[in-house]
């Protein structure tokens, strides 16, 4: 049994795929950060959620960053 197969499509960071606003294809820019290739929105995984939170909010617990940004704890923690 492939193990890598088995977490395939396991999203944790709930990646943007189609933009809200035109349904164009998100394209990964880094850090967390998605550019729709065709209306150019922005828009940010959990990660990218969650790092620019901290950079504003130095020293926020996890539970203060996880009300903020709408990122459950769990995934706070495995980042960690």
């Amino acid at each position: 049994m492939n193990h890598i197969a088995d977490f395939k499509d396991l999203d944790i960071y709930n990646r943007p795929r189609k933009c809200s606003e035109c349904g164009g294809i998100m394209i990964f820019k880094g850090c967390g950060e998605y550019k729709c290739e065709k209306c150019r929105k922005i828009a940010y995984d959990d990660y990218g959620k969650v790092r620019n939170y901290v950079e504003k909010h130095r020293g926020a617990t996890a539970s203060q960053v996880s009300e903020a940004t709408g990122v459950k704890q769990k995934t706070i923690r495995t980042m960690l």
